[in-house]
């Protein structure tokens, strides 16, 4: 009785962290594979402009399907694949709250995708949208201060939108499908990612992703048990059914969550922000009974590259900055010092993985693994191949993690240092509200936004 209660509040634990990192994963892309017309020297595939509605002060109260986004490119006004996603007033992101533009909604669309700057005089040849202010959005690349791109805001019911779709996610087939990536869960099994294809391929390159944990309980201060779970045997202890859920996916991201703690899936980037509890805690129904998380591990683990295509596969972080090879045989790569970046380098695709993460107390350490020697005792294919994650010791307290994945193309080299540089300098944008004027000037209101 008290192992089961034990476990019953440790899986809650446990399985948010897990799915998680699950849903962060799932973000697979390569970059430059969107299809989108773009004139910007924005050389950002990979990051967002994000913009909440207080930044748009002027359209407040407008109907969110009335909003639509336009570049100008090469001498013409082509439509931005956008999204404005609601956020209710607890600060969760909701399918649908009032369909109105409230200063806590956001506004999303990819840097890259935007074109050149025009005058405040020169505006859409639309009816309806020089009926109402406009929002021209200039971003730019604070790695690169020349590299700029701009976009214009439109309120209209007669403007088409851009058809492009980068993002797209079946909650009954449990699987996310995106223009470079197909991956899907198997919550019947286990908690976690199963499957994963890259860049258009239907070869399966993930054996699956893997947790690992101790935990003891108390009476008092006296210990009476430990357990061990993996991803699998965590599915004994749930009694309802486990699902992903994202309120909203598409056409830009996926995301679920609220404003603090989220996952979010773009075309080349995922991001994730959670905070658990870890430390010793109270069994529910138990007086002066507790429990103690000992040690966690996340991790990826991939199938043989020589048999899906990633071969030939390095990895690569700011321990080991020349490599060692993804083949099955171990390699010395340090558990320690921390490292604020790992990178798994393939034919086919790759990705760098920035994490970082807080604790009270405990002890953080890189989690790697490369031996294709079978092990009975292990779960998936009972080989690892490039296994890579975090392992932590004795937690305490609350566990942060931060983490953004970026996704490339195969065969990069180490591009560690270039994407921390991405995440540590995001996009900037700055908005001016326009008014439309047919005797040919404009007025505007700037508004600088520091994301």
């Amino acid at each position: 009785m008290h192992k089961r209660m034990t476990l019953l509040a440790l899986i809650t634990v446990l399985a948010l962290l897990l799915v998680a990192q699950g849903v962060l994963v799932a973000a697979d892309f390569a970059a430059g594979t969107e299809t989108a017309v773009s004139n910007s020297t924005i050389a950002r595939p990979h990051d967002p402009v994000v913009i909440t509605g207080s930044q748009l002060s002027v359209l407040q109260g407008t109907a969110v399907t009335d909003l639509v986004l336009y570049a100008y490119v090469t001498s013409t006004w082509q439509p931005v694949p956008f999204q404005i996603d609601e956020v209710d007033g607890l600060g969760n992101f909701v399918a649908q709250e009032d369909g109105l533009l409230d200063a806590n909604d956001q506004l999303v669309f990819m840097g890259d995708m935007a074109g050149a700057w025009v005058s405040a005089t020169t505006w859409i040849s639309d009816e309806t949208a020089v009926l109402s202010p406009r929002y021209a959005i200039t971003v730019t690349n604070p790695l690169s201060p020349a590299q700029m791109g701009w976009v214009y805001l439109y309120r209209s019911t007669t403007l088409p939108r851009s058809a492009a779709q980068f993002v797209t996610w079946d909650e009954a087939a449990q699987t996310v499908t995106a223009v470079s990536y197909t991956l899907s869960f198997d919550p019947q099994n286990f908690l976690g990612i199963a499957d994963m294809s890259l860049n258009g391929t239907a070869v399966d390159v993930l054996d699956r992703q893997k947790l690992r944990a101790t935990a003891t309980l108390y009476i008092g201060p006296i210990p009476i048990g430990s357990q061990e779970l993996t991803e699998e045997s965590i599915l004994n202890f749930i009694t309802t059914p486990v699902t992903i859920s994202l309120p909203i996916a598409g056409p830009i991201r996926a995301v679920g969550g609220n404003v603090t703690q989220q996952f979010t899936l773009y075309g080349a980037r995922a991001d994730l922000a959670i905070s658990l509890p870890v430390g010793q805690q109270v069994v529910p129904g138990l007086p002066g009974t507790t429990f103690a998380i000992d040690a966690l591990r996340a991790s990826l683990d991939l199938l043989d590259p020589a048999t899906t295509g990633l071969a030939p596969a390095a990895y690569y972080d700011a321990n080991t900055p020349a490599s060692v090879p993804v083949d099955g045989t171990p390699d010395v790569v340090p558990p320690s010092p921390l490292v604020s970046w790992q990178q798994l380098d393939g034919h086919s695709g790759g990705f760098v993985m920035l994490t970082d993460i807080g604790l009270d107390s405990g002890t953080v350490t890189n989690f790697y693994m490369d031996d294709g020697t079978l092990d009975p005792a292990d779960t998936g294919d009972g080989r690892s191949f490039g296994d890579t994650g975090f392992a932590i010791a004795d937690p305490d307290g609350i566990l942060t993690i931060q983490q953004s994945i970026y996704f490339l193309a195969g065969e990069q080299g180490n591009q560690g240092s270039t994407a921390q540089a991405w995440a540590a300098n995001p996009l900037t944008a700055v908005t001016e509200a326009q008014w439309f004027d047919a005797g040919g000037t404009a007025v505007y209101l700037p508004l600088l936004i520091r994301q």
